[in-house]
C-alpha cells in the first residue's frame, strides 16, 4: 500500500488537534450509531490516502483531491481535512457526517456520498491527530458553473431547479432541514453536453449540512441566526419559530441568483445584491415587492432573462412570509419540470426550422426539395400519375374537348367544311372513350360531333360483340365444326320449307324471313 510522502502530505495549516485515542473512540461511536440504522461508514487507515491538489479552502477545513485505497482498489475521491478538532467543533462535524449519511437516498439524488473517515496523527506529535472525511469528488459548485458558462439554456436551469426541489423534499421527508441552501452548497458532479457542445443536463449533489438539524418537533426554536447573510428566511432572521418551509425561502433566493448574468455573479456584485435583499427583509419587504423592486432589476441585465409568468409567481410565492408561503416543494418540482419540457420543445422546434432555412439540416433540406419537385411535377412518379387512365377519367367532365385525340380533331378540321352550327338539341359533344385492347395500355377513340342523337342512342343500345377470352379452353377447329353443323341444319330446314311452299303445303311453308336467313347463312364462317 502507498504511504504518505512529502508530496502527498495534507496541506499544512494551523490544526487544532485532538488526542488520537479520543478521536478514534468518537469515530467508533459514530460508526456504531449509524450501524443501528443499517448505514455503513468505512474507517480508513491514514496510510491508504494519497493527497492531490487543493480544491477549496474554508473556515472549517481544506478540501483536496485524493486517491483512497479501498480493499486493494484505488478510488478517486475528495478528502476534507477538519481544521478545528476541539470538542464542540468535532461534535458538529460528526453530526454533519451523520446527517449526510441519513439523508442519502437510493433512488433520488440528494446529498454527497460519504465514503468514510480516518484519524490522521500529527507529524510532530503522534499522540495527537485530526479528522479527515473521504467524500465523493465533484467538479465545482453551481455558482462557479454559472460564472464560467453564461450560455446555459433556460430549460436546463429549470430542470436543475426541479431536481434540487426533489432532493430537498427527500431530505425533509427524513425529518432533516438544511438551513444553509445556496448556490455554493450545490455541488456539480457532472455536465452532459450534446454533439454541438451545448449543455443538456447538470448533475449535482447537496452538500454542507453543518448547519442542518433533525426535526424532532414540528417547529424549531433557536436563538442563533443560522445560514448565510441574504439567504435567511424572515422567520429565521427575526428569531421566530420556523420549520422546513425556511428552506423554501432560501431555495427561492438560490433560484434568483442562478438567473443572474455572469457579471452579476461576481463576488462584489453578488455581495451587493445580497446586502440589498437583507436590508429589504429588515424593512419587512417580502414576496412580489421584494422580487420586483430588488431582484428583478439585477436580472434585467441578463439577455437570456425571459421567465414565464408561472415561474415569476412561483418565485414570488417562495419569497413570501411564512404564513403566506403557500407552496410546497412538490409544486415547485412539477412546475419547473413542466416549464423545462415546454422550453426544450420550443428550442428544438426553433432550431429545426432554422436548420431547414439555413441548410444545416440536410434531411430537412432533402424533404423540402422533394416537396417542391412534387408541386412542379418534375418527379417521375408525379408525371406518371398525371398521364394515368384514372386521371383521364377523373378530368373528363372538367375539360372534355381537351381530352380528344389530336389526330381526330385535325382530320375533322381538314375534311369538314365550315358551316352553320346545328341546333343544340341535335349536337353531341365530343367525348373520349377508353377502349380496352389486348395490350395493357389504353387508347383513346374520338366520336365525331356530326353524329346525331339517335345514332348515339342506337350505338349505346347495340350489344357489343362478345370476344372469347384468350385463355379459352375451346380449340378453333371445334368451333368451326360447330358452326358448320349449325349452318347445314339451317339450310336443310329452310330447303324443306321452300319445297313445301312450292307444293302448296301452307303449314310447312317457310316465311320470307327464313329465306333471308338462308341467304345470310351463306356468308357465315
Amino acid at each position: 500500500m502507498p504511504h504518505c510522502t512529502a508530496d502527498t502530505q495534507p496541506v499544512k495549516s494551523c490544526f487544532q488537534a485532538m488526542e488520537l485515542d479520543l478521536l478514534e473512540r468518537r469515530i467508533k461511536r459514530l460508526v456504531a450509531k449509524l450501524a443501528k440504522q443499517n448505514i455503513h461508514l468505512e474507517v480508513f487507515d491514514h496510510k491508504d490516502i494519497e493527497y492531490g491538489s487543493t480544491l477549496g479552502k474554508g473556515g472549517e477545513g481544506i478540501v483536496q483531491q485524493c486517491t483512497v485505497w479501498y480493499r486493494g482498489i484505488p478510488v478517486k475521491a475528495a478528502v476534507k481535512t477538519v481544521l478545528n478538532n476541539s470538542e464542540d467543533a468535532l461534535a458538529i462535524t460528526l453530526d454533519e457526517i451523520e446527517l449526510l449519511c441519513l439523508a442519502k437516498d437510493p433512488i433520488v439524488t440528494t446529498t454527497l456520498q460519504v465514503y468514510g473517515v480516518a484519524a490522521v496523527p500529527e507529524t510532530n506529535d503522534p499522540e495527537l491527530g485530526h479528522l479527515v472525511i473521504i467524500i465523493e469528488a465533484g467538479l465545482k459548485n453551481s455558482l462557479q458553473l454559472y460564472q464560467d458558462d453564461d450560455a446555459i439554456p433556460l430549460h436546463v436551469t429549470y430542470n436543475l431547479w426541479s431536481r434540487i426541489a426533489a432532493s430537498v423534499h427527500i431530505i425533509h421527508s427524513k425529518h432533516i432541514i438544511h438551513q444553509d441552501l445556496k448556490p455554493e452548497n450545490i455541488l456539480i458532479t457532472g455536465v452532459i453536453r450534446d454533439t454541438h457542445g451545448n449543455i443538456e443536463r447538470i448533475d449535482f449533489k447537496v452538500i454542507d449540512l453543518g448547519m442542518g438539524r433533525r426535526l424532532i418537533a414540528d417547529k424549531v426554536v433557536s436563538n442563533d441566526i443560522l445560514g448565510t447573510n441574504g439567504y435567511h428566511a424572515p422567520e429565521v432572521l427575526f428569531e421566530e419559530c420556523y420549520d422546513a418551509r425556511a428552506d423554501i425561502f432560501m431555495l427561492g433566493i438560490t433560484f434568483c441568483v442562478l438567473l443572474l448574468p455572469a457579471a452579476g455573479l461576481r463576488k462584489a456584485a453578488l455581495e451587493s445584491l445580497l446586502k440589498k435583499i437583507h436590508e429589504a427583509k429588515v424593512e419587512k419587504v417580502f414576496g412580489r415587492p421584494l422580487f420586483t423592486s430588488v431582484i428583478e432589476p439585477a436580472l434585467m441585465h441578463n439577455t437570456n432573462y425571459r421567465i414565464s409568468p408561472q415561474i415569476r409567481n412561483m418565485i414570488c410565492t417562495m419569497l413570501e412570509r411564512v404564513d403566506r408561503r403557500h407552496i410546497s416543494l412538490l409544486d415547485i418540482l412539477s412546475l419547473c419540470d413542466r416549464e423545462s419540457i415546454d422550453l426544450r420543445n420550443q428550442d428544438l422546434h426553433r432550431s429545426s426550422s432554422h436548420g431547414a432555412d439555413s441548410g444545416i439540416d440536410s434531411l430537412g433540406e432533402t424533404m423540402a426539395s422533394q416537396r417542391t419537385m412534387h408541386k412542379i411535377g418534375l418527379l417521375e412518379g408525379h408525371v406518371l400519375r398525371q398521364t394515368s387512365p384514372r386521371r383521364l377519367r377523373s378530368n373528363k367532365k372538367r375539360s372534355p374537348v381537351r381530352r380528344c385525340s389530336e389526330s381526330s380533331s385535325d382530320d375533322s378540321h381538314r375534311t369538314t367544311p365550315t358551316k352553320k352550327s346545328p341546333p343544340r338539341t341535335a349536337v353531341k359533344r365530343r367525348r373520349t372513350v377508353l377502349v380496352k385492347s389486348r395490350k395493357p395500355t389504353a387508347r383513346r377513340v374520338s366520336i365525331s360531333s356530326a353524329t346525331s342523337t339517335s345514332s348515339v342512342v342506337s350505338h349505346r343500345t347495340t350489344p357489343k360483340r362478345r370476344v372469347p377470352p384468350r385463355n379459352c379452353r375451346t380449340s378453333m377447329p371445334a368451333t368451326l365444326a360447330c358452326c358448320r353443323e349449325t349452318r347445314q341444319r339451317t339450310a336443310t330446314t329452310l330447303k324443306r320449307s321452300c319445297d313445301a311452299e312450292d307444293s302448296g303445303d301452307e303449314e310447312v311453308a317457310a316465311t320470307p324471313t327464313k329465306r333471308r336467313v338462308l341467304r345470310s347463312t351463306s356468308h357465315c364462317c
